[in-house]
């Protein structure tokens, strides 16, 4: 499970990507540059991604209420 680099903050404006303050495969491209969102196929699957680093990562359901 990867915990967030920082929370979402509205008042923060950053160059970049929003998500980056809490990504954890963010980049100093990430800092620096918006990314434009991409349409492509995976697996036969049409997607869509605004990521310079989209990767098919397999994500474990987490109960909140034990966290």
């Amino acid at each position: 499970r990867l915990a967030p680099r920082a929370l979402m903050d509205a008042a923060t404006e950053t160059p970049g990507c929003l998500f980056e303050p809490r990504c954890p495969f963010a980049t100093e491209r990430c800092q620096a540059e918006h990314p434009t969102l991409v349409e492509e196929t995976v697996d036969d699957v049409e997607v869509r991604h605004a990521c310079f680093h989209p990767a098919v990562r397999k994500v474990a359901a987490v109960d909140l209420a034990e966290a």
